[in-house]
């Protein structure tokens, strides 16, 4: 009996100090913690993009020029040219942001959280770009850049873990007001329990299936820059590998401001009610589509214009960071119970893009020309288009009706 008291008082006092440490960890945290869960996600993108762009730099060094047969007069000559497919590493990244921000994000704020998410990929892009050739050029050894940033990926794990929960009333840091906000504003329309996916409804969803195309159109034309922008910089302009990475990383800046500016400007249109959120989604999207579409093949007719072909690149991607705000948060629009799944389909069709277009950039390109890249930028240009039109038509921002499927006694839908 003694014993059995005694543990009882060390569990107890135990329980006591952990309670005491976590009001103190809460009245630390100046932000709440919705927000926390959006920096540490915009950190988890910068994680797993600069992973997939210190590839497409280090890739430039790896394999050795190929001796062009063109004509000359369609080939960039400049002096300072001697400097000597990641997709499944994001393949889960999305998908759990996204079931998580089903927890933890209102309604009228998922324009700017989601942007700030979402931003990563490009301050990711930016990072390593800007990195990477600096670091292959100081170290002599490509490989230099994937221990850094392995070993940033650590750090990040570490501070995902202590940080980072799956719902409020799980998390021990957050304070009461914010848990009683986002139980009112979030669990109102999610599930607890989701005890099986409504496969059918799902796939068979236009909505779903809209907001898969506009994926498609998205990551054809992010991939491509970030996959074949630094072979352009350095096969067309004629950029050495620190100028490259330098250069390559200035559309990415352009590309996070406009994003971080649309999150915001978005959500203001749909709080005031001059736009509902399909409009706003459909909005957005199209101008992320539409702007990138025009402005890369004016790139191409940039000829060896250094300054104006990356301006040109800097303004369509620019243009792009629409898309996070538009098509990238709609998921949780359709279906917040199912956030993850629908964000998981339209992921895995998006990457096929990642695969598809280094490769047909290669195939189109083996000389490294300006008429060969413009037919590149020709096809991306189609492909934003068909796309885009496909979303305009069948897009939608309500809430879906296998949101609330429910499973019958039988255990099939109901």
């Amino acid at each position: 009996m003694i014993v059995k008291n005694c543990c009882r008082d060390a569990t107890s006092e135990i329980r006591s100090r952990y309670l005491s440490i976590c009001e103190l960890v809460t009245t630390v945290f100046l932000i709440p913690q919705r927000y926390v869960l959006g920096v540490m996600g915009f950190l988890a993108i910068i994680n797993s993009y600069t992973m997939r762009v210190s590839i497409s730099v280090a890739i430039t060094e790896m394999v050795p020029p190929k001796n062009s047969s063109s004509h000359k007069s369609d080939i960039c000559s400049y002096s300072d040219s001697g400097s000597s497919t990641t997709n499944s590493v994001t393949g889960t990244t999305y998908p759990a942001l996204n079931a998580l921000l089903a927890n933890w994000v209102p309604k009228q704020e998922r324009g700017r959280i989601g942007a700030l998410i979402y931003a990563g990929n490009q301050m990711g892009t930016i990072v390593s770009n800007l990195i990477s050739g600096q670091l292959i050029e100081a170290t002599r050894d490509w490989a230099s850049v994937f221990f850094l940033f392995g070993s940033l990926g650590i750090v990040w794990f570490v501070l995902w873990q202590l940080l980072c929960y799956s719902d409020p009333d799980s998390h021990p840091f957050i304070s009461e007001s914010e848990k009683l906000y986002l139980r009112r504003e979030v669990e109102s329309v999610t599930l607890k329990k989701k005890k099986y996916i409504p496969w059918k409804k799902i796939c068979t969803n236009m909505p779903v299936v809209a907001l898969v195309a506009a994926q498609i159109g998205h990551d054809w034309g992010f991939y491509m820059m970030t996959t074949d922008l630094p072979k352009y910089m350095k096969g067309v302009l004629k950029f050495n590998v620190a100028d490259n990475g330098i250069w390559s990383s200035i559309p990415y800046v352009s590309m996070y401001v406009i994003s971080m500016f649309c999150g915001w400007f978005c959500d203001w249109l749909i709080r005031k009610d001059y736009l509902s959120v399909t409009m706003a989604r459909k909005y957005f999207t199209t101008v992320a589509s539409v702007g990138p579409a025009i402005f890369l093949v004016a790139a191409s007719y940039s000829g060896c214009n250094r300054a104006l072909s990356i301006t040109m690149f800097t303004t369509a991607m620019g243009f792009m960071g629409a898309f996070y705000c538009g098509m990238k948060i709609n998921a949780l629009d359709l279906s917040p119970n199912y956030a993850a799944t629908v964000m998981g389909i339209e992921n895995t069709a998006g990457a096929i893009t990642g695969i598809v277009t280094p490769y047909l950039a290669g195939v189109l390109t083996p000389d490294q020309t300006l008429t060969q890249w413009r037919e590149v930028f020709w096809i991306a240009f189609g492909v934003f288009f068909a796309t885009n039109i496909f979303y305009l038509i069948f897009a939608s921002g309500e809430i879906q009706e296998f949101n609330n499927e429910k499973q019958s006694d039988d255990g099939g839908e109901k």
